[in-house]
């Protein structure tokens, strides 16, 4: 049994896939701590497409059937 351990060992736990793991871990960690700004930023982008774009449209709206009035 350890015979057929040290033959696993020596067969797929070489040094890049250490790395892999190493990086792959490190990658999720990353993306963890940063989620709460992506949170933010997220309800930021649903604001302004929500409010700030509607108000723009309907001032550019008002723009021109103002001018279509007038002309």
């Amino acid at each position: 049994m350890l015979k057929y351990l040290r033959k696993i060992r020596n067969k797929y736990i070489t040094v890049d896939n250490a790395v892999d793991v190493g990086v792959d871990v490190a990658i999720v960690v990353f993306n963890v701590s940063l989620s709460p700004i992506l949170i933010v930023m997220r309800v930021i982008r649903w604001f302004l497409n929500e409010f700030v774009l509607s108000h723009i449209k309907r001032f550019i709206k008002y723009i021109i059937k103002h001018f279509i009035k007038n002309l």
